[in-house]
Protein backbone atom coordinates (compact mmCIF):
# COMPACT_ATOMS: atom_id res chain seq x y z
CA UNK A 1 0.00 0.00 0.00
CA UNK A 2 2.76 2.48 0.81
CA UNK A 3 4.00 1.74 -3.07
CA UNK A 4 0.78 2.80 -4.03
CA UNK A 5 0.58 5.96 -2.11
CA UNK A 6 4.14 7.10 -3.30
CA UNK A 7 3.10 7.10 -6.73
CA UNK A 8 1.03 9.90 -6.08
CA UNK A 9 3.22 12.32 -3.66
CA UNK A 10 3.92 15.40 -5.70
CA UNK A 11 7.29 17.10 -5.61
CA UNK A 12 6.14 19.69 -3.32
CA UNK A 13 4.43 17.95 -0.77
CA UNK A 14 5.69 16.72 2.15
CA UNK A 15 4.75 13.15 3.40
CA UNK A 16 2.04 13.93 5.98
CA UNK A 17 0.66 16.60 3.00
CA UNK A 18 0.29 13.85 0.90
CA UNK A 19 -1.03 11.58 3.78
CA UNK A 20 -3.92 13.96 4.06
CA UNK A 21 -4.73 14.40 0.93
CA UNK A 22 -5.14 10.23 0.63
CA UNK A 23 -7.07 10.25 3.83
CA UNK A 24 -9.03 13.41 2.83
CA UNK A 25 -10.53 10.98 -0.06
CA UNK A 26 -10.64 7.86 2.51
CA UNK A 27 -14.70 6.05 2.85
CA UNK A 28 -13.15 2.87 0.95
CA UNK A 29 -9.40 3.55 -0.22
CA UNK A 30 -7.92 -0.08 1.35
CA UNK A 31 -9.94 -1.79 -1.18
CA UNK A 32 -10.37 0.44 -3.96
CA UNK A 33 -6.12 0.50 -3.44
CA UNK A 34 -5.81 -3.37 -4.46
CA UNK A 35 -4.11 -4.20 -7.77
CA UNK A 36 -6.97 -6.51 -8.75
CA UNK A 37 -9.67 -3.51 -8.44
CA UNK A 38 -7.97 -1.43 -10.04
CA UNK A 39 -9.60 0.20 -13.45
CA UNK A 40 -7.16 2.43 -14.92
CA UNK A 41 -7.79 6.19 -16.43
CA UNK A 42 -7.09 5.47 -20.08
CA UNK A 43 -10.41 3.09 -19.95
CA UNK A 44 -12.28 5.25 -17.63
CA UNK A 45 -12.09 7.94 -20.12
CA UNK A 46 -13.17 5.63 -23.03
CA UNK A 47 -9.76 5.23 -24.58
CA UNK A 48 -10.26 0.91 -24.08
CA UNK A 49 -13.22 -0.34 -23.88
CA UNK A 50 -15.36 -0.26 -20.65
CA UNK A 51 -16.46 -3.58 -20.48
CA UNK A 52 -12.68 -4.76 -20.85
CA UNK A 53 -11.81 -3.83 -17.17
CA UNK A 54 -15.28 -5.25 -15.45
CA UNK A 55 -14.29 -5.00 -11.55
CA UNK A 56 -14.97 -7.69 -9.66
CA UNK A 57 -16.93 -8.59 -6.90
CA UNK A 58 -16.11 -7.22 -3.33
CA UNK A 59 -15.61 -9.57 -0.46
CA UNK A 60 -18.72 -10.38 1.45
CA UNK A 61 -17.67 -8.37 4.24
CA UNK A 62 -15.42 -5.75 5.65
CA UNK A 63 -14.79 -3.66 8.36
CA UNK A 64 -14.75 0.09 6.27
CA UNK A 65 -17.80 2.13 7.26
CA UNK A 66 -21.15 2.09 6.12
CA UNK A 67 -21.89 4.41 2.71
CA UNK A 68 -23.34 7.61 3.64
CA UNK A 69 -27.15 8.50 2.91
CA UNK A 70 -28.14 7.93 -0.77
CA UNK A 71 -25.78 5.33 -0.82
CA UNK A 72 -26.86 2.92 2.21
CA UNK A 73 -28.09 0.11 -0.08
CA UNK A 74 -24.67 -0.19 -1.89
CA UNK A 75 -23.10 -1.80 0.65
CA UNK A 76 -20.28 -1.58 2.91
CA UNK A 77 -17.56 -1.81 0.61
CA UNK A 78 -17.75 1.43 -1.87
CA UNK A 79 -15.65 2.15 -5.16
CA UNK A 80 -15.75 1.98 -9.00
CA UNK A 81 -17.19 -1.61 -8.61
CA UNK A 82 -20.25 -0.11 -7.51
CA UNK A 83 -20.82 1.83 -11.08
CA UNK A 84 -21.41 1.59 -14.74
CA UNK A 85 -19.87 4.20 -16.42
CA UNK A 86 -21.66 6.06 -18.96
CA UNK A 87 -21.03 9.23 -21.05
CA UNK A 88 -18.68 12.57 -20.78
CA UNK A 89 -20.56 15.40 -19.25
CA UNK A 90 -17.11 17.69 -18.61
CA UNK A 91 -14.17 17.68 -18.82
CA UNK A 92 -11.22 19.76 -17.32
CA UNK A 93 -6.85 19.63 -17.07
CA UNK A 94 -6.91 17.41 -14.58
CA UNK A 95 -10.14 16.02 -13.79
CA UNK A 96 -13.13 14.61 -16.01
CA UNK A 97 -17.04 13.88 -15.05
CA UNK A 98 -18.84 11.50 -16.63
CA UNK A 99 -22.50 9.79 -16.06
CA UNK A 100 -22.77 7.05 -13.85
CA UNK A 101 -25.04 4.42 -12.82
CA UNK A 102 -24.43 2.88 -8.94
CA UNK A 103 -25.16 -0.57 -9.79
CA UNK A 104 -27.68 -1.86 -6.76
CA UNK A 105 -29.41 1.40 -6.67
CA UNK A 106 -29.72 2.14 -10.72
CA UNK A 107 -29.36 5.55 -9.26
CA UNK A 108 -27.70 8.03 -11.88
CA UNK A 109 -24.94 10.33 -10.77
CA UNK A 110 -22.22 12.56 -11.72
CA UNK A 111 -18.77 11.07 -11.22
CA UNK A 112 -16.05 13.42 -11.06
CA UNK A 113 -12.50 11.65 -11.77
CA UNK A 114 -9.24 13.51 -10.64
CA UNK A 115 -6.53 12.18 -12.42
CA UNK A 116 -3.48 12.17 -9.90
CA UNK A 117 -0.70 12.64 -11.82
CA UNK A 118 -2.11 16.03 -13.54
CA UNK A 119 -3.60 16.95 -10.26
CA UNK A 120 0.36 16.87 -9.13
CA UNK A 121 1.85 18.48 -12.38
CA UNK A 122 -0.43 21.16 -12.29
CA UNK A 123 -0.15 21.58 -8.56
CA UNK A 124 -3.85 21.47 -8.02
CA UNK A 125 -3.41 19.44 -4.60
CA UNK A 126 -4.67 22.14 -2.47
CA UNK A 127 -7.66 22.93 -5.05
CA UNK A 128 -9.18 19.39 -4.77
CA UNK A 129 -8.88 19.42 -0.93
CA UNK A 130 -10.46 22.39 -0.43
CA UNK A 131 -13.64 21.72 -3.25
CA UNK A 132 -13.92 18.21 -0.70
CA UNK A 133 -13.90 20.32 2.11
CA UNK A 134 -17.03 22.90 0.93
CA UNK A 135 -19.29 20.12 -0.75
CA UNK A 136 -18.99 18.07 2.42
CA UNK A 137 -20.22 21.28 4.65
CA UNK A 138 -22.71 22.82 2.13
CA UNK A 139 -25.88 21.50 2.47
CA UNK A 140 -28.42 23.94 0.37
CA UNK A 141 -30.44 23.39 -2.83
CA UNK A 142 -29.17 25.41 -4.43
CA UNK A 143 -25.57 23.75 -3.87
CA UNK A 144 -24.70 20.28 -5.86
CA UNK A 145 -24.63 17.59 -3.36
CA UNK A 146 -21.80 15.01 -2.81
CA UNK A 147 -22.85 11.47 -1.93
CA UNK A 148 -19.59 9.98 -1.38
CA UNK A 149 -15.40 10.13 -2.05
CA UNK A 150 -13.38 7.04 -2.82
CA UNK A 151 -9.81 6.80 -4.80
CA UNK A 152 -7.61 4.07 -6.29
CA UNK A 153 -3.64 4.36 -7.07
CA UNK A 154 -4.77 6.82 -10.16
CA UNK A 155 -7.37 8.98 -9.24
CA UNK A 156 -9.71 10.60 -6.65
CA UNK A 157 -13.51 10.17 -7.65
CA UNK A 158 -16.19 12.69 -6.42
CA UNK A 159 -19.81 11.09 -6.65
CA UNK A 160 -21.83 14.40 -6.99
CA UNK A 161 -25.80 14.86 -7.54
CA UNK A 162 -26.24 14.92 -11.08
CA UNK A 163 -27.56 17.62 -12.77
CA UNK A 164 -29.37 17.25 -16.01
CA UNK A 165 -30.18 20.62 -17.44
CA UNK A 166 -27.12 21.53 -18.36
CA UNK A 167 -25.20 24.57 -18.04
CA UNK A 168 -26.94 27.95 -17.52
CA UNK A 169 -24.48 29.57 -19.26
CA UNK A 170 -26.24 27.51 -22.45
CA UNK A 171 -29.38 28.34 -21.50
CA UNK A 172 -28.82 32.08 -21.80
CA UNK A 173 -26.94 31.90 -25.22
CA UNK A 174 -29.37 29.66 -26.75
CA UNK A 175 -32.18 31.54 -26.04
CA UNK A 176 -31.36 34.29 -23.33
CA UNK A 177 -33.70 34.66 -19.99
CA UNK A 178 -36.69 36.63 -19.40
CA UNK A 179 -36.41 39.50 -16.85
CA UNK A 180 -38.79 37.75 -14.39
CA UNK A 181 -36.45 34.22 -15.10
CA UNK A 182 -33.48 35.92 -14.57
CA UNK A 183 -34.47 37.20 -11.29
CA UNK A 184 -35.98 33.90 -10.09
CA UNK A 185 -32.21 32.52 -10.85
CA UNK A 186 -30.35 35.25 -8.98
CA UNK A 187 -32.49 35.33 -6.25
CA UNK A 188 -31.53 31.49 -5.79
CA UNK A 189 -27.89 32.01 -6.41
CA UNK A 190 -27.96 34.67 -3.41
CA UNK A 191 -29.24 32.26 -1.23
CA UNK A 192 -26.49 30.01 -1.81
CA UNK A 193 -23.72 32.44 -1.98
CA UNK A 194 -24.99 33.31 1.74
CA UNK A 195 -25.28 29.45 2.74
CA UNK A 196 -21.87 28.97 2.17
CA UNK A 197 -21.08 33.37 3.97
CA UNK A 198 -22.24 31.79 6.80
CA UNK A 199 -20.34 28.99 6.86
CA UNK A 200 -16.76 31.42 6.40
CA UNK A 201 -16.73 30.02 2.31
CA UNK A 202 -16.34 32.38 -0.57
CA UNK A 203 -16.56 30.64 -3.70
CA UNK A 204 -14.65 33.67 -5.74
CA UNK A 205 -15.57 31.90 -9.28
CA UNK A 206 -19.34 32.49 -9.84
CA UNK A 207 -20.29 32.57 -13.61
CA UNK A 208 -23.01 30.55 -15.71
CA UNK A 209 -20.92 27.91 -16.51
CA UNK A 210 -20.47 27.31 -12.91
CA UNK A 211 -24.40 27.12 -12.40
CA UNK A 212 -26.09 24.01 -13.59
CA UNK A 213 -30.22 23.63 -14.30
CA UNK A 214 -32.14 20.66 -13.08
CA UNK A 215 -35.01 19.70 -14.97
CA UNK A 216 -37.28 21.60 -12.35
CA UNK A 217 -35.45 24.73 -13.29
CA UNK A 218 -33.59 24.96 -10.27
CA UNK A 219 -29.95 26.01 -9.87
CA UNK A 220 -27.33 24.24 -8.52
CA UNK A 221 -24.07 26.05 -8.01
CA UNK A 222 -21.08 23.99 -8.47
CA UNK A 223 -17.16 24.41 -8.89
CA UNK A 224 -15.52 25.12 -5.20
CA UNK A 225 -11.63 24.57 -6.43
CA UNK A 226 -11.05 28.78 -6.59
CA UNK A 227 -12.69 28.85 -3.06
CA UNK A 228 -11.96 30.81 -0.01
CA UNK A 229 -12.14 29.56 3.60
CA UNK A 230 -11.96 32.31 5.86
CA UNK A 231 -10.88 30.05 8.76
CA UNK A 232 -7.77 28.72 7.30
CA UNK A 233 -6.63 32.09 5.83
CA UNK A 234 -4.08 32.42 8.32
CA UNK A 235 -0.88 30.56 8.06
CA UNK A 236 -1.41 29.19 11.84
CA UNK A 237 -5.15 28.49 11.39
CA UNK A 238 -6.18 24.93 12.98
CA UNK A 239 -8.19 24.32 9.87
CA UNK A 240 -5.39 25.05 7.29
CA UNK A 241 -3.28 22.85 9.78
CA UNK A 242 -5.78 19.74 10.28
CA UNK A 243 -6.60 19.67 6.22
CA UNK A 244 -2.27 20.49 5.05
CA UNK A 245 -3.05 23.28 2.76
CA UNK A 246 0.21 24.57 1.06
CA UNK A 247 -0.70 28.33 -0.28
CA UNK A 248 -4.27 28.07 -1.67
CA UNK A 249 -5.67 31.63 -1.39
CA UNK A 250 -4.08 33.37 -4.07
CA UNK A 251 -5.03 37.00 -4.49
CA UNK A 252 -6.28 37.12 -8.20
CA UNK A 253 -8.57 33.77 -9.12
CA UNK A 254 -11.09 33.03 -11.13
CA UNK A 255 -11.89 33.35 -15.10
CA UNK A 256 -9.94 36.37 -16.89
CA UNK A 257 -13.37 37.12 -19.07
CA UNK A 258 -15.74 37.02 -15.67
CA UNK A 259 -13.24 39.22 -13.56
CA UNK A 260 -15.67 42.67 -13.02
CA UNK A 261 -13.86 45.57 -14.92
CA UNK A 262 -12.78 47.11 -11.76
Amino acid sequence: REELLATAAPSYMAPIDRDKLLSCFTAHVAWAERPCVQRTWRTLRGEAPLGSSALPKPPASSTAAAGSSSFTGVGRIFGLHNFDAGGLLGDGNYSQVIQATVRPTQEQVALKIVDKAKMNRYHKADEVIVEKYVLTHADHPSIIRLYHTFQDASALYLCLELVPGGELWALCHRRGIHTSHAAYFVSQLCEALQHLHERRIVHRDVKPENVLLTAEGRLKLIDFGSAKLMDAVETDSPLRASLCLADPFKDFVGTAEDRHPG
